[in-house]
Parts: C-alpha cells; structure tokens; sequence
C-alpha cells in the first residue's frame, strides 16, 4: 500500500476537526450517524476532498424565540467537520486583522468582554464620569441575511493571499502546500453554498408564519445571506466586517468604538458630531457591503442615563441585567426547580441543568448581582447534583456524580 503524505495529512486535520465539532454535538442524529463508524466517514470525507466531489448535504431550518424570533440552519454533522478544518487555517490570520474592539465569536472574548470593553470606553472617555459624554448604538438590518456570498468569497481569497505568502518552520511558501490549494477549493464549496437548497424545514411550534421575511434565507435574493448556526458562519461575518471597522477607526477616527456582531457603539463628548456619523456609517454600508441600518434602532444616549449593551444597563459604577434577560431568567429558574429527583438520576438532564445554570451566572457575572444569584438558585435540584463556588460565579459537580 503506497503512502500518499497528502491524504495522512488531511485525515489527521480532519480527525481534529470532528472531536472540536462532536462537541456538545454529541447526541444530534447526524453527528450519532457520522459517529458509529468515525474512521470510515472520515477516509470518505478525505477522499471526496481530495478529489474534488465534496459537496454540501441539505441542512436543517428550525425557529428559536428566545430572545426574539430568529431562523437557524444547521449544518449536516459531516460538513460541520469541514467547518472546523476551514476555521482552524483561517481563523489565526484573520484574528491578527480583526481590530481589540471586535468581540463576537472569538476566544477570550465574547459579551462579557464587550461590556467588560464598553465600560472602559465611557470611562476613558468621560474621565471616569467627570464630564458629559454620548453613546450612539447602532445596528444593522437583517445582517446575516444580508451578506452578499460574492463579495464574501472574494475578501475570503484575499486573506488566502495573505496567508500563502507566509512561509512555515521549513521555510516553504504556503500557498505552494497542498493544504492550501485544499482550503481555496473548499472555500468556494462552503462559502457559494446555497443553504436553503434541498433544506428541511422544521416548525415545531408554527413560528415561520411570525418572522419578518428580511430574517428568513427563504426570501433572500440569490447569493445573497448566510446561515446562522454554522462556525463558519460566525467567522465569516467578521471577516466581513473587518473592512467596515477598519475604516471606522482610520477614516472617521472613532477613538471610542466597538461591535459585537451587527450592534456597534460610539463613544464621544462631541454630540453633534456621533449625530453626523450616522449617514457617513449607512452610505459607506450600503456602497461597499450591501447593508443598511436599522435606523429605527439607532440610539443617542447620554451616558449617565445608563446604556445597554449585550443584555446588560451600564450606570456609573455599576451594572444591571437587562429587564428582558432577568425576566427570562427567573422563568428558566423556575422550571429547573421544578425538575423531579427521578429525572436527576439521568446524567443527561444533570448535565442540562448544569450547562443551563452556569450560563446564567455567565452572564450575572458581568453585573454585581450575588443577591440575585442566591435568589435564583434556592437550593434543589442544583445543590443536589452540584455546589456552587465562592460567590455563587460557577456550579461544579459534586463528587458522587
């Protein structure tokens, strides 16, 4: 049997995607499937990459309405394999582009460090709340569903370009590896990918009939939108982005700015200057990205009013959960109490109440609120199965379990 480096290679990369995609994935029907026989699906998956007959299966549309109405299209579990493939190449480079202030869907950042950043603009700014300054918030309409996949495709070669004009440890050129020209010809595949070809639809609960059709793929004009719910997904729309941020920062000279995926802010002393932004920032959108502001959701806020941002209201000196997140909290607290002690012998709903529990303190971490952590959790099921540390900031399993 001869040995091909090329296919070696791949099957390895690939094996390290599928255990980062099996990830909290581990009981959906397409990663069971792809799962009994592992070795096998991924040789085949290596070969049709290798040969160039990869293709995209259907995915699966559903609704979610927590905590407003948004259409999700999951990914088959093969191709979420190469998902991770494509984003354990690109994501290095592109995260040595992306600006400090760009916090969605990257690590060691997310909301907390969004507000965590937020806070640190209206300080500097205001001089630690000594004289009057502004926030303006923006955000974008329909972003997701917006994306034009051309566009898309064209700054995803150009950060190939970037990235094969790197060399590696040996000294060789990237773009002359067989990873790379792998990557570009994968890249078309996922990136001009039709999600909603052959999709299928699920509406549990008859949701479909009560989105907006500018929050759907289903009315999108063609090429254009990407589907929420796919990693690439979430490093692609930064990626898009990127251009848009850079120029905030080197054209309008925005000192104060940041952006959590389509909700951006602006921090400055001068309000009629944050008023004047707006029309530069929509113009600039539409002619260079094909976006446009939800000017309905635009906001001008003097800071001591309190500005809200990632679920959370910042006063001076101090934080407060927003009132539709607390609401939704106190709901989801009172079903998990109400979990009987023969579910709890099952290790899957321990582990449910366990995840949902610690991504709530996630988020009440951000805000000085240990009143209300005690509050939420009373004591059963969670101190059952689990003990929270110092300052109720996190649950941990208990030992027995």
């Amino acid at each position: 049997m001869t040995f091909d480096p090329v296919y070696e290679q791949l099957v390895r990369d690939l094996r390290r995607a599928y255990k980062e995609a099996r990830k909290h994935k581990a009981n959906t029907g397409s990663c069971i499937r792809c799962s009994i026989e592992g070795e096998v699906e991924i040789d085949e998956l290596a070969r049709t990459v290798l040969d160039g007959s990869y293709a995209m299966r259907p995915s699966i549309c559903f609704l979610v309405d927590v905590p407003v109405i948004r259409e999700v299209i999951a990914a088959d579990f093969r191709d979420r394999i190469i998902h991770h493939y494509l984003f354990n190449y690109l994501n290095t480079q592109l995260e040595r582009e992306l600006i400090e202030d760009c916090y969605s869907c990257r690590e060691g950042k997310g909301t907390g460090y969004g507000v965590d950043r937020l806070e640190h603009h209206i300080r500097s700014c205001s001089l630690n709340y000594t004289r009057e300054a502004w926030a303006l918030q923006l955000d974008i309409s329909g972003y997701f569903m917006s994306i034009d996949r051309w566009k898309l495709y064209t700054m995803a070669m150009d950060l190939m370009v970037r990235i094969g004009n790197q060399r590696n440890a040996e000294g060789q050129l990237l773009k002359d590896l067989p990873k790379h020209r792998i990557v570009e010809q994968l890249l078309a595949t996922v990136i001009l990918y039709d999600p909603m070809a052959n999709c299928e639809i699920r509406d549990w609960k008859g949701l479909f009939a009560h989105l907006p059709k500018n929050k759907s793929l289903r009315f999108a004009p063609e090429g254009i939108g990407l589907p929420i719910g796919n990693l690439t997904s979430q490093m692609f729309s930064n990626l898009y982005m990127n251009c848009f941020d850079q120029w905030v920062k080197r054209y309008l000279k925005v000192k104060h700015y940041g952006r959590y995926v389509d909700d951006s802010f602006y921090i400055s002393t001068d309000k009629e200057w944050l008023l004047s932004l707006v029309p530069q920032i929509d113009a600039y959108l539409q002619k260079n990205l094909g976006l446009h502001l939800n000017l309905q959701k635009t906001k001008l806020t003097e800071i001591h009013q309190g500005v809200t941002f990632l679920g959370v209201h910042l006063k001076p000196f101090r934080r407060y959960l927003k009132t539709e997140s607390l609401q939704r909290m106190r709901q989801r607290a009172r079903e998990m109490t109400a979990v009987s002690a023969a579910s709890l012998e099952r290790e899957s709903v321990r582990q449910l109440l366990l995840s949902k529990a610690n991504s709530m303190l996630g988020m009440l971490n951000n805000t000085k609120s240990y009143n209300l952590r005690k509050e939420l959790f009373p004591g059963y099921p969670m101190y059952r199965i689990a003990y929270g540390t110092r300052g109720m900031r996190k649950f941990r399993v208990r030992s027995e379990y």
